[in-house]
């Protein structure tokens, strides 16, 4: 049986790695999510409350974290709401229910901290299972454009009916890849895979 608590100090370096893990040349050569996690916890709008790790006899084995972000309405009205992620689980870990655990352990504490809706950009078909679904359905931009990767949760029945606008995601996702790669080098070291079909520069960021 998992344990699942909220983070401490002392389990900082063990997250941060096991988030590496779950995200090396996952979507990239290498990752930046170990090091957005790194840096989001100095951040004013991170939520301590809702960073959750999981545990199996003492060992970090996946983790979760949330930053408060902004919906403009299209009359010009600013909603704080949350956003998560990133959100990771070891490999030898996927797929027995610890990622799902942390998401609905964390729903219900946003809940009951006041927080009435959360975003994220993800698969809606995995997403759903945990009540998001496509912003579009609200009528809610990301930036200036719909998209189908940007999803929606709401903690409040029918809280984001009628608030027709954009949301604008938290600047701490657009993390430096140089930087990213220096905090690297704190880890073991481990290979860059290119992805096929798929440009990046000598730092890991996607080029085209």
């Amino acid at each position: 049986m998992f344990k699942y608590r909220q983070e401490e100090k002392k389990d900082f370096h063990q997250a941060e790695n096991t988030i590496r893990e779950a995200f090396w040349n996952k979507y990239k050569p290498g990752c930046d999510e170990h090091y957005l996690v790194h840096i989001m916890r100095d951040c004013d709008s991170f939520i301590p409350e809702l960073a959750f790790v999981a545990e199996d006899e003492g060992k970090v084995i996946g983790g979760i974290y949330y930053v408060a972000s902004q919906l403009k309405t299209d009359n010009g009205e600013i909603i704080k709401v949350l956003e998560f992620g990133p959100i990771g689980v070891l490999p030898e870990y996927q797929g027995k229910g610890v990622g799902a655990s942390l998401i609905g352990i964390t729903k219900q504490i946003a809940h009951k901290l006041g927080y009435k809706a959360i975003f994220i950009t993800g698969n809606i078909d995995y997403y759903k299972l945990f009540g998001f679904k496509s912003a579009k359905n609200f009528n809610i931009k990301y930036g200036d454009d719909f998209f189908d990767t940007l999803l929606a949760c709401e903690l409040e029945d029918d809280f984001l009916k009628n608030k027709k606008g954009s949301f604008l995601e938290n600047s701490i996702y657009n993390v430096d890849g140089k930087k990213a790669n220096i905090f690297n080098t704190s880890f073991p070291r481990k290979e860059k895979l290119k992805l096929p079909t798929q440009i990046f520069d000598e730092d890991g960021n996607f080029i085209g």
